[in-house]
């Protein structure tokens, strides 16, 4: 078995959830405010509708499920 084969089995999951969450908190979103780019989220449909906003907000919204999830023993 795979070192990330283990670690899935062990985790269910976790490790790979947090590795996501910390390239997009450490490397895209540092990356895309300092390109003074947008985030675009919850776009769907045939039109990609949905909403832009700062990499700062979605920083915000992250930080605080993150604070939230581990208030309430999830994460």
């Amino acid at each position: 078995m795979s070192v990330a084969a283990a670690h899935w089995a062990a985790f269910g999951g976790e490790v790979a959830q947090t590795r996501r969450v910390w390239t997009i908190r450490g490397f895209w979103l540092p990356g895309l405010e300092r390109d003074g780019r947008l985030v675009g989220v919850n776009w769907s449909g045939n039109t990609a509708s949905g909403y832009d906003v700062t990499p700062s907000e979605v920083r915000a919204r992250v930080e605080y499920e993150l604070r939230r999830g581990a208030s309430t023993g999830n994460r």
